[in-house]
């Protein structure tokens, strides 16, 4: 009798216990995953098309789930244009964020907005019922955009692939919008596709982006973005030539001399051509700028490896309108010899003065710094020459062509300081002897990888011609011609 109780305790010990485990094994199906909640924070709230909001709009959501935790969401809006009947329908896109400030398309005169927000848990399990939120936002109006380089109808130098000194043609725009913010801008080469969207305002459009043949006629276009990212719809365009230089001659001189009365103080261009004639031991081709004529074209220019630049005049002077012409030229491998009379007076603001590693003056002629004597009743004209420095010949003034009053002096003649790399070639004699301007530097030489440079501080013109030729002699075997 005690042994039958026992295994009737056991028997029903036993089927308790394969009940429990039962129940655990059927867990799973008694109890389902619950599907995640949505909530959209109440702004904005819903609105009517005269009540329009400006459709760059901050807004947050959350989630809910009672058995796990919110991992994500799945965002999208669409943009329904009443007035032009068309739609923009974008695909859910899932991110971890609870807000953003989202910029609702808005072309149109009348623009409803569908915001959807749906939860995902931590099973993967999304919201079925996306939390939802409808409003007007107003038009916006489109930026626009302005090119700044290259320039309508320019010339520009191109070369088959960059170098450290030449990376392509600078390609600058910038935009501005009435109501809002630009952010970022694309561009279109020739007929090529547009690129992505940038934030920067300056590219270099290597040779590889442009269509064949590299030189001719080509086209940039480029257009903003605003914050809205509503583009401008008229995108700014410029048409522009390229050349290949071919450097197959070898000189170029260009005269801005003023042509004068034509007498000894007051030479005429054909005076001034009869001396330069004489001391380039070279063939030579010869340009006469004047305010109409300007300077060559780039196809000219290309043609020649060294320009000869001379300005001898002191009162007509406009190198530094052509810094971004001559820069052009030298990136691609052109050399110049460029002289005269206060050709850095329009470059600086007032003497002594200092360059910036951006200055055509310290980056081309590789000028530091520089300074000028003050031609005064008392501190009268006093240059009578350059004397001789890493292997150029001393030049002398050569007083019959000085004007009577400077007697046999020049003024306006500066003193250099030069960059690295630049050496002296001629240094001031003072006829005075005077400290900090005898013996200062007033020509340098410059060459590196692409190309070669000379500058002198004053008119060669007004050099005794035999000193002018020797030294003109040893100026072009510096410059390889």
């Amino acid at each position: 009798m005690k042994i039958k109780k026992i295994t009737s305790a056991f028997l029903v010990l036993f089927l308790l216990l394969q009940w429990v485990n039962c129940e655990k094994k059927g867990s799973n199906i008694l109890y389902p995953n619950q599907l995640p909640q949505t909530w959209i924070a109440n702004i904005p709230t819903e609105n009517t098309p005269q009540t329009s909001y400006f459709p760059l709009i901050s807004i947050s959501w959350k989630g809910g789930d009672d058995d796990g935790y919110i991992k994500g969401f799945y965002v999208r809006w669409n943009t329904y244009h009443l007035t032009r009947g068309d739609s923009i329908i974008r695909e859910f896109h899932f991110t971890t964020a609870t807000s953003d400030t989202i910029a609702f398309e808005s072309s149109d005169d009348v623009n409803y907005q569908v915001l959807e927000v749906k939860a995902v848990d931590n099973k993967n399990g999304v919201d079925p019922t996306p939390a939802t939120r409808t409003f007007y936002t107003t038009k916006v109006k489109s930026p626009e955009t302005n090119i700044l380089k290259p320039v309508q109808d320019g010339e520009y130098f191109i070369l088959p692939h960059i170098t450290d000194y030449w990376h392509g043609i600078p390609f600058t725009f910038q935009g501005s919008d009435e109501d809002g913010e630009v952010v970022s801008f694309s561009y279109q080469v020739d007929n090529e596709p547009w690129s992505e969207w940038i934030s920067d305002t300056t590219v270099y459009i290597t040779p590889g982006y442009f269509s064949m043949p590299l030189s001719g006629m080509h086209s940039l276009k480029a257009k903003a973005k605003d914050n809205t990212d509503v583009e401008d719809p008229t995108p700014a365009e410029v048409s522009f030539k390229l050349f290949e230089a071919s450097f197959n001659k070898s000189i170029l001189v260009l005269d801005e001399t003023f042509n004068g009365a034509g007498n000894v103080f007051s030479p005429n261009d054909e005076m001034v051509d009869t001396f330069y004639d004489s001391v380039i031991n070279r063939n030579i081709d010869s340009w006469d700028y004047t305010k109409d004529n300007g300077v060559p074209s780039k196809d000219i220019l290309g043609q020649y490896r060294l320009l000869i630049w001379h300005s001898d005049d002191k009162d007509q002077n406009e190198v530094y309108k052509y810094q971004e012409y001559l820069s052009d030229y030298l990136n691609v491998g052109g050399k110049l010899f460029l002289g005269g009379w206060k050709i850095l007076d329009h470059l600086v603001n007032e003497f002594p003065a200092k360059f910036t590693n951006d200055d055509f003056a310290f980056k081309y002629l590789r000028i530091a710094r520089c300074d000028q004597q003050n031609v005064t009743a008392t501190d009268p004209p006093d240059f009578i020459g350059g004397l001789a420095q890493n292997g150029f010949p001393d030049v002398n003034i050569d007083s019959i062509r000085v004007i009577p009053f400077y007697y046999g002096k020049l003024p306006y003649v500066n003193i250099l300081t030069p960059a690295t790399f630049a050496e002296p070639i001629s240094v001031y004699h003072s006829a005075f002897n005077r400290p900090g301007i005898e013996g200062e530097p007033c020509a340098l030489s410059y060459y590196n990888e692409v190309t070669r440079v000379i500058f002198l501080a004053f008119p060669l013109y007004y050099v005794k011609q035999a000193d002018a030729r020797s030294f003109m002699d040893k100026a072009l075997e510096f410059l390889q011609e």
